[in-house]
């Protein structure tokens, strides 16, 4: 990837669902190593847009690229080079939360996986017990830990605070307040204006899939 190259660029990009408009011709541009909000009600259209970008979900028009591969068509290299937290993680139940995280480190090679056991200690999380018995906000915090760790240029987080309690959120903007500062190329799905505003450089705004 070229220095001078957007980390995302999208050219009239829309997804239809049968007669439902999820995302409607979404045109922007992301610089490298900028924090950006993704900003709408429940709904609006984030998620999808989001997939959209990772190659998971394919556009029903426009075009576009992150990290100068192509939607869709360059999928798989898109997903190597990136890191995701989705709205609702679901980690592999029946594994130790250790060896999930080992696991989710080891597709990318400039990963930090002690870095990552750090984090999920100062949370609080046992790495030894099965994921399965790990209540939902522990479940998110485990698998922000592969993602934040991973060591990927660019990271999508979709709702990151969602299932966390108030010590774990405040923990959690503090961690991505940093990130900001370090450089990261960050976009973060969230509803939560406050949130946004403190962790993020611009904000797009999304209501209906517009």
């Amino acid at each position: 990837m070229r220095m001078d190259q957007p980390a995302i660029l999208l050219d009239g990009v829309s997804k239809r669902f049968g007669e439902v408009a999820a995302v409607r011709d979404a045109t922007f541009t992301i610089p490298r190593g900028r924090s950006v909000g993704l900003l709408g009600p429940n709904g609006a259209g984030k998620t999808t847009l989001v997939r959209i970008l990772l190659g998971m979900v394919r556009p029903t028009a426009g075009r576009g690229t992150v990290l100068g591969h192509r939607i869709w068509s360059d999928a798989v290299a898109i997903r190597r080079r990136c890191g995701y937290l989705p709205a609702e993680p679901r980690p592999y139940g029946r594994w130790r939360a250790g060896a999930y995280l080992d696991f989710a480190l080891a597709f990318y090679p400039g990963s930090d996986p002690a870095r990552a056991r750090a984090m999920a200690a100062s949370w609080d999380l046992p790495l030894d017990r099965r994921v399965r018995a790990y209540s939902t906000g522990m479940k998110q915090k485990l698998v922000l830990a592969s993602v934040l760790c991973c060591g990927a240029d660019l990271l999508f987080l979709d709702e990151p605070a969602g299932g966390m309690d108030p010590a774990g959120r405040a923990w959690l903007l503090d961690l991505l307040v940093r990130e900001r500062q370090a450089g990261r190329t960050v976009l973060i799905a969230s509803h939560l204006l406050r949130d946004i505003e403190r962790i993020c450089d611009e904000v797009l705004f999304i209501a209906r899939g517009r």
